[in-house]
């Protein structure tokens, strides 16, 4: 059984590259900006189920959610704190690295995806952990 997220999620990844691709094709300077965007908007959508399967799997996943929600918040919150800091230097890029918004999309799409990754590797260690815990054999009771 899979979750219900998956097939929306699986959508929308197959129509931003489509999206891509279509806005490379035609256009002689490669996709739009507004294509990268999508990229972009993908990408922190999968960060954001990463960090949420991440406390899902934790060791109380009922309290789960509540953890998920704070570090989420978190990461907006700390992220668009620290974007403004770079954003002094770097407007455009400080501000994008930490959300994906249109004013450097490719650093957007870069930033989501590297936080992606590292989000569903510290999630699939929790998972894989979690399952070698439920395959041990427990002992048996007196």
């Amino acid at each position: 059984m899979t979750p219900a997220a998956l097939a929306p999620v699986l959508l929308a990844i197959v129509l931003a590259g489509a999206g891509l691709a279509l806005s490379a094709a035609a256009g002689l300077g490669g996709p739009s900006p507004r294509a990268w965007q999508a990229g972009a908007l993908i990408a922190f959508v999968l960060r954001d189920l990463g960090v949420i399967a991440f406390f899902r799997f934790g060791p109380r996943p009922r309290k789960g959610d509540f953890g998920a929600v704070v570090a989420l918040a978190l990461l907006y919150g700390v992220g668009g704190i620290v974007g403004s800091i770079i954003a002094s230097a770097e407007p455009a890029l400080g501000r994008a690295l930490f959300a994906p918004l249109p004013d450097a999309p490719l650093a957007s799409l870069a930033s989501g995806l590297a936080q992606a990754v590292l989000a569903w590797i510290l999630a699939s260690r929790r998972i894989n952990g979690s399952e070698a815990t439920l395959a041990q054999p427990q002992p048996a009771a007196i």
